[in-house]
């Protein structure tokens, strides 16, 4: 490894461990100033902080802090409030971004009071870096320039979300003055209020340049003011110069004005030619000249009339106020999710046409199931669209009673409304929880009986068992067919049958019962010495001999006629014999004996 090789790596892992390591510093009035790594050890001062921190360190800053000088932040840092995080300014302004390609944040933190006979009495941005503002208080600070809170030159992004600028005044630009072409400006959810421009325009914002798009969404601009003019084009809530694009949406615009001292004049927006202005969603009383015909407001309320309102600030909530009134008066009430309302506080005016479209609930699979009783049921649910609110699934009720336990059919309901109370039709799913599994029918006893002719047969029965129906119920339902005839000598079939109540029949089940004359089975004939046995006595089909190996046999009728003939045999067919009694004689050559059986 060469000298130039290894110095890269060895940089390379350090910047690497630099990134990694990255420090929380505190600031707070009574701190011990010794490293401020903890809040104990905390820095007394902002720029003590700034000092010891590196890019990507965060800065806590702890109640209330009195800042009496500038400070420099040249380094990508976040800061942080905490306990209520005040930091109050002097005759200067409080902070300069002057170093280019750093994004620095404040979060939660109010600052007051800073008076400065520089540009941007809180922040001045000489260098294309960004600047991040949530959910900050600026309140009360002055300069005798452009920009009383926020001076933003070069190029980069200013982000403000959820933040109040309330009653900062500048020259130009009460609250913010962005004064180059390329600085992009995003706001979102703040409130503009009571702010001044004492001498030019943009009461509370003034943006030149030809700028990257920017846009202001559900915010609030109210009563802001540009002094010692009677020109509504001066913009007493904001002033548009340039050829920047520019959107404001779903905000409020409303009650700023222009004055001499003594006349008051109607000032929301002032444009200039060229500025593309898209409007929408918007309450705004008085634009200044009129858009062009390229510009698009037809979404927006301009020259709203709220005066039955009663639009005010308080200063104990930060938030514009108003009455309520009768339906129909145009009105900021509650902003919503429905992202057509205007204002940053809740405000709720639809501006559009009323929405009158129900929403569509679609079903997710069949819309009949069938569910065997006794296994588990997953709803396979629904979706829902809607033509403003797009998709609401999230929000179906789904009523589901199915009990699969219980044999029934059941109807699952789906409904769901849209944010502006249209109800979508009703959609159901029929459930049908059925029972299609066999009962089962078990023998009591043997499968095949033998009792002997002329006795008395008591048939051992059978139970049953269902997976649905109660089991000794069932068992009672079998339906027994018992032709047993105990005088007649023969082979019998009883049958057992059973369906439970949803009709589903048990495979039947059978019991053979022998009725035997067990002196049919005794050996005949005068010669004992040829025994042999057969079987079955009675037998309907094959009639087995056994016992003997070379002989003849001879089937008679009982008129001594001889009908069958076999040799050398252990089985002779007589299914083609008549139901009745016969002889069977068999012969060795030497010695014979003969024995009865019965056909049935």
């Amino acid at each position: 490894m060469n000298k130039t090789t290894l110095t890269t790596l060895l940089l390379t892992i350090f910047f690497s461990l630099n990134l990694v390591a990255q420090n929380t510093y505190f600031v707070k009035v009574g701190g011990n100033n010794n490293g401020g790594l903890t809040e104990e050890n905390a820095f007394t001062t902002v720029n003590n902080a700034v000092v010891a921190a590196s890019d990507g360190d965060t800065i806590i800053i702890v109640g209330s802090i009195n800042q009496t000088g500038q400070v420099g932040i040249g380094k990508s840092i976040s800061f942080v409030g905490q306990s209520d995080a005040t930091i109050t300014g002097a005759s200067a302004r409080m902070y300069v971004i002057n170093t280019a390609g750093k994004t620095i944040s404040f979060t939660n933190i109010t600052f007051q009071d800073a008076d400065s006979t520089d540009p941007g009495a809180v922040f001045t941005i000489t260098q294309n870096s960004d600047l991040t503002l949530t959910g900050c208080i600026l309140k009360n600070n002055t300069s005798t320039v452009n920009g009383g809170a926020i001076l933003a030159g070069g190029t980069g992004v200013i982000t403000i979300t959820n933040s109040l600028f309330d009653g900062n005044s500048a020259n130009r630009g009460g609250a913010v003055a962005v004064t180059s072409a390329g600085r992009q400006l995003i706001v979102t959810g703040s409130t503009f209020v009571n702010n001044t421009a004492t001498g030019i325009d943009g009461g509370a914002l003034y943006l030149a340049g030809n700028n990257n798009l920017s846009i202001i969404t559900n915010t609030t601009i109210f009563n802001n003011q540009v002094n010692n003019t009677q020109d509504p084009s001066k913009g007493g809530g904001v002033k548009i110069e340039g050829t920047r694009p520019f959107t404001i949406q779903n905000s409020l615009i409303y009650g700023n004005f222009v004055t001499n001292g003594t006349t008051d004049v109607p000032s929301d927006l002032g444009v200039i030619a060229n500025v593309e202005l898209n409007l929408i969603n918007s309450l705004t009383k008085k634009i200044t000249p009129n858009l062009a015909t390229n510009d698009s407001f037809a979404t927006s309320i301009v020259a709203a009339d709220l005066t039955s309102s009663n639009l005010s600030f308080d200063s104990t909530t930060g938030n514009v106020i108003y009455d309520a009134v009768v339906v129909g008066t145009e009105s900021p009430i509650d902003f919503g999710s429905d992202g057509e309302d205007a204002g940053s506080w809740n405000s709720g005016l639809t501006l559009l046409s009323p929405d009158t479209t129900i929403p569509v609930i679609t079903l997710t699979g069949e819309p009949s199931v069938t569910v065997e009783v006794g296994t588990p049921y997953t709803d396979a649910g629904a979706t829902a669209s809607d033509n403003i609110d797009g998709d609401i699934t999230s929000t179906i009720i789904t009523v589901n009673t199915v009990d699969t336990d219980v044999v029934a059919s059941y109807t699952v309901t789906y409904n769901v409304s849209d944010a502006s109370g249209n109800a979508a039709t009703e959609v159901t799913r029929t459930v049908n929880v059925v029972d299609t599994t066999l009962p089962v029918i078990t023998l009591t006893g043997l499968e095949v009986v033998t009792i002997e002719v002329g006795t008395t047969y008591v048939d051992g029965g059978a139970t049953a068992t269902d997976n649905y129906d109660d089991d000794t119920t069932l068992s009672s339902n079998i339906i027994t067919v018992n032709n047993v005839d105990t005088a007649i000598v023969a082979s019998y079939t009883v049958t057992y049958n059973v369906s439970d109540a949803s009709g589903n029949a048990a495979t039947e089940v059978t019991r053979t019962v022998n009725v035997e004359d067990s002196s049919l089975s005794s050996y005949d004939g005068d010669n004992e010495n040829l025994k042999f046995i057969m079987y079955p006595n009675p037998t309907s089909y094959k009639l087995y001999i056994k016992g003997l190996n070379n002989y003849d046999l001879k089937v008679y009728n009982r008129l001594g006629q001889i009908i069958l003939k076999a040799n050398h045999t252990h089985a002779i067919d007589v299914s083609s014999l008549s139901v009745g009694i016969y002889l069977i004689e068999v012969s060795d050559g030497v010695k014979s004996s003969t024995k009865r059986f019965v056909k049935y």
